[in-house]
C-alpha cells in the first residue's frame, strides 16, 4: 500500500483514485499537483471530475465541480467528464430539493487572463426566501430585448425562467458592455457548437433549463473582457448581500467551518466512510 504524496491529505475522500492520474504540475489553485492545493475544501473526488467548496463562498451552500486533469474550456470536457458533472449537479439538486433551495450554475471562459484558468462550474445553493417577491409576482420583469431561443417552443414564465432573464435585467441595468440570450434546452452541454469557443469570452448562468449566455458586445480581441466577479455581483444583487462580499476574500470561512460543511455535504455523496487513513 503506497503512502499518499504530502500534497495529497488524509482527509480527501477517495483519495486512492487520484494516485494514477497524471496530474498538471504548476502554480493552478485547483491542480492536485500544485504544492498549494488546499485539500480540506475537497467534498468528494470520482474517476474524472472532484466536487469542492469554495474558499470565500457567499453563503455555506456554494460548490465548484471541475475536471481533475487542467482543462481550460468546455469544449476540452470529456463524455466522461460531463457524465460526473452531470451525475454532481443532480445530487446537488436533490439535496437542494429536500431543504428548499434553488440550483443555479455558473461557468466563466475568460481567455483574455494573463494565466492558464482551471475551468469550472459553480454551483449555488440558493434560499427562496429572498426571491419570493420574484417568483409569486404574476408580472415579472422581463427584459424584452433578450432573444429566447428555445428548443422546444415552451417561453411560459416558469420560476426558471423568470430568474434567469432577472439576471439578464439585472445585467443591463448595472452593467454597459456584455450582451445576453436566454437559451431553453434540456441538454446542458448544446451551447457548445453553437455559441461558445475556446478563445471567446463568456458567462453562462444555468437555473434548471433555462440558460442566460453573457458575451461581450465587441468583436474585437483586444475589448473582449467581461468583468471578473460578474457573477458574485449578479448573486450579491438577486439576494441584496452586503456589498463587502464582491471581495471573495472578505467572506473567507473558518477552518471549523469548512470542517463542519464537510462533514455535512460529504455523506450525501457517499464519502462519508470512504476515506483513506494516512497514521503513523
Amino acid at each position: 500500500h503506497k503512502r499518499l504524496p504530502p500534497v495529497l491529505s488524509s482527509s480527501l475522500p477517495s483519495s486512492s483514485r487520484v494516485r494514477s492520474k497524471k496530474i498538471r504540475q504548476g502554480p493552478c489553485w485547483f491542480c492536485f499537483g500544485n504544492t498549494q492545493f488546499e485539500t480540506k475544501y475537497v467534498v468528494s473526488i470520482r474517476d474524472h471530475t472532484y466536487l469542492c467548496l469554495v474558499k470565500g463562498p457567499l453563503f455555506d451552500h456554494q460548490f465548484l465541480i471541475l475536471p481533475i486533469r487542467h482543462v481550460r474550456s468546455r469544449q476540452e470536457v470529456s463524455s466522461k467528464e460531463q457524465a460526473e458533472i452531470r451525475s454532481f449537479i443532480d445530487q446537488l439538486t436533490n439535496y437542494a430539493k429536500s431543504h428548499n433551495l434553488l440550483v443555479i450554475t455558473n461557468e466563466r471562459n475568460a481567455p483574455f487572463l494573463d494565466h492558464d484558468v482551471h475551468w469550472s462550474i459553480s454551483v449555488f445553493l440558493i434560499p427562496q426566501a429572498p426571491l419570493q417577491p420574484l417568483i409569486l409576482s404574476p408580472t415579472a420583469s422581463i427584459n424584452r430585448n433578450q432573444d429566447i431561443i428555445s428548443s422546444n417552443g415552451n417561453d411560459s414564465l416558469t420560476v426558471p425562467h423568470r430568474v434567469i432573464t432577472h439576471l439578464a435585467t439585472i445585467i443591463s441595468q448595472h452593467t454597459s458592455h456584455p450582451s445576453t440570450r436566454v437559451f431553453h434546452s434540456c441538454d446542458y452541454w448544446f451551447l457548445n457548437p453553437l455559441y461558445t469557443v475556446p478563445n471567446s469570452a463568456y458567462y453562462i448562468f444555468s437555473f434548471q433549463d433555462y440558460f442566460l449566455l453573457v458575451t461581450p458586445q465587441s468583436k474585437s480581441v483586444k475589448k473582449c473582457k467581461l468583468p471578473l466577479n460578474l457573477d458574485r455581483f449578479l448573486f450579491v444583487q438577486l439576494l441584496k448581500l452586503a456589498e463587502s462580499c464582491l471581495n471573495w476574500r472578505n467572506c473567507i470561512l473558518s477552518d471549523e467551518r469548512v470542517q463542519s460543511l464537510i462533514s455535512q455535504f460529504r455523506p450525501i455523496f457517499g464519502d462519508d466512510s470512504d476515506t483513506d487513513s494516512d497514521s503513523d
